[in-house]
Order: structure tokens, then C-alpha cells, then sequence
């Protein structure tokens, strides 16, 4: 769920919030480790004491915890990593078309490097690309027709 597991890392401190409710509903979290949380202990045992205008709010809570059932319930996760897998292999069968540089990113989250074709016997791993402006008229006209 988070790129901490994906990598294999233990951070100190998550911050999520969007996707807690789809970006529905005001809700966000902060998770710490042990070592982090107990730097904010104050001398009672109380932690990260505050008070936020949407702390608490029980609809927010309701619409966090449904959203966190549906993603474990139906393993999105899993599912996220399937279709990044398969668009990744569909955008580099693009390449051919000589504008795609490069497909990068983790599951499906993706990004793709557009530059303007090489001339034929050009080295592209030695070769700055050019940008191509024209690219995304060309790309809406092929979308529109």
C-alpha cells in the first residue's frame, strides 16, 4: 500500500491522507514508529496531543475505514501491480513508434519520456533527445478523430 513496502524501507514517519477516502472526505493520518512516537510523548504518556478542526469526525473516520476494507477486501494492492505490469509492457511496445525515450515508475504509476524521433543510425542511448512541441497537437488530432 505504501512505496515503503514496495522498497523493502522502514521510515520514520508516513504521512497519507487522499488516499484514505478517495479524496472525498477531509481525513489524513500520520504514522510513526516507536523511536518517532515516544519523542513526542509529553510527561504523561499522552502523544501528539492537538486538536484539528476535522479531528474525530466520525463521518471521515467512516468513510476511512470503508475505503481501507475495500482496498484489502478486493487486494487492490495486488491487482495495481497486475496492471502495472501490463501497461508497462503495452507503452514499451510503443517504442517502434521512435518518440517513447523511456518507460519509468513502480506498478501503475508510470511515466513516459516523449522526445522527438532520432534520424535512423543515431545511438539513442548516447543521443540528448529533442523536445518535439508539436507532439501533443499531434497527439490530440490522433485522439479526435
Amino acid at each position: 500500500m505504501f512505496a515503503a513496502q514496495t522498497f523493502g524501507v522502514t521510515p520514520d514517519i508516513i504521512v497519507c491522507g487522499k488516499g484514505l477516502s478517495n479524496g472525498t472526505v477531509p481525513i489524513s493520518a500520520m504514522i510513526a514508529s516507536d523511536s518517532m512516537a515516544t519523542a513526542f510523548q509529553d510527561g504523561t504518556g499522552t502523544m501528539f496531543a492537538h486538536g484539528q478542526t476535522f479531528a474525530g469526525q466520525p463521518l471521515a473516520a467512516a468513510v476511512g475505514l470503508a475505503v481501507l476494507e475495500e482496498l484489502d477486501g478486493r487486494n487492490l494492492a495486488a491487482h495495481a501491480t497486475k496492471l502495472g505490469a501490463y501497461l508497462r509492457a503495452k507503452l514499451e511496445s510503443l517504442s517502434d513508434l521512435g518518440c517513447i525515450r523511456e518507460v519509468r515508475g513502480k506498478g501503475i504509476l508510470l511515466g513516459v519520456e516523449l522526445c522527438k524521433p532520432l534520424p535512423a543510425g543515431v545511438d539513442p542511448e548516447t543521443t540528448i533527445p529533442e523536445p518535439w512541441p508539436e507532439l501533443g497537437a499531434a497527439m490530440k488530432a490522433a485522439v479526435l478523430r
